[in-house]
């Protein structure tokens, strides 16, 4: 059974030295288990789908968002497409446990 999350996603048009992509991708607000706190210390986009913070309703990612936006760091708006921002819903599939999964424990 899947669960409904909320992530906030951008889509970046250049790629980290300035030059145009062949196809814009997704980004999505991030979170650094390492840091301790947003991504690099600072609120920031990753590609990574998997990194993405999520949350539990729309006003959620909303109230988030605006909280932190003011701080994005190293984030460059000609880097992106502003009109693609969004919050999407996303669907949680929790992982079946492998019938190998005795190998790795």
């Amino acid at each position: 059974m899947s669960k409904s999350k909320y992530v906030i996603g951008i889509k970046r048009i250049r790629d980290y030295s300035g030059k145009p992509v062949k196809e814009p991708f997704l980004c999505y607000a991030s979170y650094d288990k390492y840091a301790d706190h947003w991504s690099t210390g600072y609120p920031v986009f990753d590609n990574e789908l998997n990194h993405a913070i999520t949350f539990n309703s729309v006003e959620e990612a909303e109230e988030k968002f605006k909280a932190w936006s003011k701080g994005l760091i190293g984030f460059k708006s000609d880097d992106y497409d502003l009109s693609s921002l969004a919050i999407m819903q996303v669907a949680i599939v929790p992982k079946k446990k492998s019938r190998f999964s005795h190998i790795h424990d």
